[in-house]
């Protein structure tokens, strides 16, 4: 529903936010190329908080060992991956 919505938005060349994880390139690349039709602008945003406001955070929400597990998965954008990429760093 979400990709069909963003099409949508797309083709109206409207602005809008595509709030996920993405916590590797192929996750969004994959969001990247179900837009590329429509030739749109990209901007990545990425947001990196310390480790005690993330498990402050997430307790109770996620276990412990699957933020680890997450952590060691990530991938940081890289400047190829969309026409602008923000780091935001706590």
């Amino acid at each position: 529903m979400a990709y069909e919505q963003a099409k949508v938005y797309a083709r109206k060349k409207q602005s809008f936010i595509w709030n996920t994880t993405g916590l590797s390139k192929d996750l969004r690349q994959k969001v990247i190329n179900a837009l590329l039709p429509y030739n749109p602008f990209f901007k990545i945003v990425y947001i990196e908080t310390n480790l005690e406001s993330l498990f402050s955070r997430r307790k109770g929400e996620i276990p412990t060992a699957a933020i680890y597990g997450m952590m060691r998965k990530l991938e940081i954008p890289q400047w190829d991956e969309a026409h602008t990429i923000t780091y935001l760093r706590n």
